[in-house]
């Protein structure tokens, strides 16, 4: 008898897109399985268009507070003891979730199994780039967490491919280093977490890294390698929007968040976690250097033991010769040849 599943999905304002990510949960779910819409204030008649669901569609009427809050609140009502997720923009494919749920009742031990995805743009042509895309070239998990095995040393004959390689073992270090679950391919066991998802609900993009976070350092997990899921690109109204400024804090609060009560991992890997941190605060003050916020960057920078000579000399020159030596690599030539000048200023 298989374990009921939840799955979140949180929206804003995307009813017109609701059909396709509600209809490719519906056709895989089992009896006693449900759909949690956790709709974040939507204005566009979304209520209207989930009343011709009905069960096992249950609707979740919140104040606009954005994708972390929504997932949170979804998380605390939803009834399984298995949680999956989907964005209102993206879709399931065919079979992630019996393969996912019989991967989990195998494996007891595992907290969740993700996978990769694909990526679909204006064009609707599907692309196997998704994870790869993420981290900018193919995941590394075979050195960084353990050897592939076949899925059919795992489970026994399904409709799915046994020839899929999966890799089991702690994910949280990797994770640590690169974004590498989309939680839209990701099915949880909820006890292991407890009543509380721990999405940020403060923060304008990655949002859910610190929920990522925590159900990797909960315990072992399975990377499927194999698409789950289609990510689907667009240009209507989102629940997280960033430029590039706001997406770097955001990874760096992240960081100090998900691991500053975790002695356990911090003695295994707090060396390289203040590294990570060091260099997202370079990537920062570069950042609003290249905007002319010099104030800002100074501030960055001190909180980085050891800055980068250059980026502090460099915070140092008037601001809009800063913005155009940060943006570009003569300008910045340039900006450098005064540096020993610069040095003597005191």
């Amino acid at each position: 008898m298989h374990e009921p599943v939840s799955v979140v999905l949180p929206t804003w304002n995307r009813a017109h897109l609701l059909p396709r990510a509600i209809g490719s949960v519906l056709a895989q779910l089992e009896p006693g399985d449900e759909l949690i819409v956790a709709d974040d204030g939507s204005t566009d008649g979304t209520a209207a268009l989930l009343t011709g669901f009905g069960p096992p569609v249950r609707y979740l009427a919140l104040p606009h507070g954005g994708a972390g809050a929504a997932r949170n609140a979804a998380w605390r009502v939803a009834r399984g003891p298995l949680v999956a997720f989907v964005d209102s923009d993206d879709r399931w494919l065919p079979g992630k979730l019996a393969l996912q749920r019989a991967l989990l009742a195998r494996r007891p031990e595992l907290v969740c199994c993700f996978s990769d995805f694909r990526t679909a743009h204006g064009d609707g042509i599907e692309r196997a780039d998704g994870l790869a895309g993420w981290i900018g070239g193919p995941p590394r998990f075979a050195n960084r967490v353990a050897p592939a095995v076949p899925l059919g040393s795992l489970l026994p004959t399904g409709p799915w491919d046994p020839s899929i390689r999966v890799h089991i073992g702690d994910f949280a270090a990797a994770a640590m280093r690169e974004p590498i679950v989309n939680l839209g391919t990701a099915l949880v066991r909820k006890p292991r977490l407890g009543p509380e998802l721990g999405c940020a609900e403060d923060l304008p993009t990655f949002e859910e890294q610190p929920a990522v976070l925590r159900i990797l350092r909960a315990g072992a997990a399975a990377f499927l390698d194999t698409a789950t899921l289609v990510q689907h690109d667009h240009t209507g109204p989102r629940l997280t929007r960033a430029d590039h400024r706001a997406r770097a804090r955001a990874r760096i609060a992240v960081l100090e968040r998900a691991f500053a009560g975790d002695p356990a991992f911090l003695a295994r890997h707090g060396e390289e976690l203040a590294a990570r941190l060091a260099a997202e605060r370079a990537r920062l003050a570069r950042l609003l250097l290249a905007g002319g916020a010099a104030a800002d960057a100074r501030r960055v920078l001190a909180a980085i033991p050891e800055p980068p000579p250059d980026l502090v000399l460099l915070s140092r020159l008037p601001g809009p010769f800063v913005a155009a030596a940060a943006r570009g690599r003569r300008a910045l030539r340039r900006a450098c040849a005064l540096l020993p000048w610069l040095a003597t200023l005191g």
